[in-house]
């Protein structure tokens, strides 16, 4: 099931839960920024982040909160039950998940007349839980636009090494943002010879200094664009 840009609210829901009641006001607005975050997320419900030291500096830079303040307020959400943590140390919104799980079901249903009893199926309870068991994935770059799993990662880290993989993340993070492009997989795009690869190339001088045209007609006018503003910089 694709993810929707926007997620449902219920309102009621959210001033009548005693718990969420007894969060502070800064506790609640900081629940809402990781609610987005993991509306966000490839792996729905999961923030891509550990609760460590590096999971919160990451999020507080990507929130634009106080690490100390956001510590203190994933902490005690964490004690409320709001956050839940992973076995692997990741976080994750426990309702998001159900509810995504169940809106899955009810969508499989529906594609059978909306009666899962007409046509029996165990592979629809088969298939969320695989959900369960998926990979995390975690986001990279500046903006936070890429998303991969460690092995994802590691095997990009062995093809290319450390480096060029830290300059390909840049490209393609600086580009996603800059233009909010989508891809079904950020691994895709990254594993084969593809225009990201070019760029870094280029970015490390081992090709001739005329830019690479790009196959791809959205990047290339992009670069396009990138290029025009350098010029108009350094005149």
């Amino acid at each position: 099931m694709k993810v929707k840009p926007w997620l449902k609210f219920e309102p009621s829901a959210w001033l009548s839960d005693p718990k969420l009641r007894s969060c502070t006001t800064s506790e609640r607005g900081v629940l809402i920024d990781l609610i987005c975050l993991a509306h966000r997320n490839c792996d729905y419900g999961y923030l891509g982040f550990k609760n460590d030291a590096d999971g919160v500096r990451m999020i507080a830079k990507c929130l634009s909160i106080a690490r100390r303040t956001l510590a203190k307020c994933i902490a005690n959400l964490i004690d409320m039950e709001r956050i839940c943590i992973a076995n692997d140390g990741e976080m994750y919104i426990k309702r998001m998940i159900q509810d995504h799980e169940y809106a899955c079901k009810q969508s499989t249903n529906g594609e059978k007349g909306g009666n899962p009893t007409l046509k029996p199926d165990k592979t629809i309870e088969d298939k969320t839980k695989g959900d369960k068991t998926r990979e995390p994935k975690r986001s990279y770059g500046e903006f936070n636009s890429v998303f991969l799993t460690d092995e994802e990662y590691n095997n990009l880290k062995a093809k290319y090494g450390q480096s060029k993989l830290n300059t390909a993340i840049e490209v393609l993070d600086t580009y996603i943002a800059s233009k909010g492009a989508k891809y079904k997989s950020h691994y895709a795009v990254m594993k084969g010879n593809s225009w990201v690869w070019e760029r870094v190339a280029e970015s490390k001088g081992k090709t001739q200094s005329k830019p690479i045209p790009s196959i791809d007609p959205d990047v290339a006018e992009w670069e396009a664009e990138q290029r025009r503003n350098n010029e108009r910089s350094e005149g």
